[in-house]
């Protein structure tokens, strides 16, 4: 690997490390699907507004919402089982678990 992938790598891990730590602080204020469920709606809520601002048009083709649900139910029940874990270990551990399942 050359210098410019080792920095790449470490920036990567650093950014995914970090992301246990507000998941954590979070969690004294939220149970962890409701964080779940803020955290998807907040990213809907980004995206359409992104989508509005550069006039994409955002259309759901016949039959796209039943694969959209159960998509959106993987996710979240990933993001759930996650928040879940990181409410019952440290931040150290979590971070590592997270940045182990990049690579699955």
């Amino acid at each position: 690997m050359n210098a410019r992938g080792a920095a790449l790598a470490v920036l990567f891990c650093l950014l995914f490390g970090s992301n246990a730590l507000p998941i954590k602080i979070a969690l004294i204020w939220m149970p962890p699907i409701a964080l779940a469920a803020v955290r998807f709606t907040i990213s809907a809520l980004v995206i359409y507004a992104y989508s509005r601002i550069v006039g994409i048009n955002i259309v759901v083709q016949k039959g796209g919402w039943r694969h959209m649900c159960v998509v959106g139910a993987i996710f979240g029940a990933q993001f759930s089982l996650l928040y879940i874990g990181l409410n019952n270990t440290t931040v150290s551990h979590g971070a590592i678990l997270m940045l182990s399942l990049i690579h699955i």
